[in-house]
């Protein structure tokens, strides 16, 4: 095989390398999913026996359907107990928070009492604490 050819074939493998690190992170990005945890301890009180947990981490304003139906569909199937947010739910390069407003008012009416917990993360901090942003005024909590 001659030099051009090796570098064709070269040229080539990197393109396919590329697109497949390029796809998977469109994917890893996009993709909605579920992971059941079962915990057994006997530090656990009796009475949270069958206590369902969701936590959603780091959407980043990302949408999953129009509304966010399909991420809503995947939340109301799992029937939590107590729906748990960590991370951001913004950053710097999405920052229309309508979209993140209207889930966690979703959130908060989708539990019986409201029940949930909001952990922010370092964008909310730095946007919200230290330069006053109205996401928590808005929803009423």
């Amino acid at each position: 095989m001659d030099r051009k050819h090796k570098k064709a074939i070269c040229l080539s493998v990197l393109i396919c390398a590329v697109l497949a690190i390029a796809l998977w992170t469109i994917w890893g990005n996009t993709a909605l999913m579920v992971t059941e945890i079962h915990i057994v301890s006997e530090k656990i009180p009796e009475s949270f026996s069958g206590y369902r947990i969701v936590q959603i981490s780091d959407l980043h304003n990302a949408q999953f359907g129009k509304d966010n139906e399909k991420l809503l569909e995947k939340l109301r199937a799992c029937n939590p107990d107590i729906i748990v947010l960590t991370g951001d739910l913004v950053d710097s390069y999405h920052t229309d928070i309508a979209v993140s407003i209207a889930f966690v008012a979703f959130c908060g009416a989708e539990r019986p009492g409201g029940r949930g917990l909001s952990v922010g993360g370092i964008w909310l901090y730095h946007h919200c604490v230290v330069f006053g942003c109205p996401l928590h005024q808005r929803v009423g909590r």
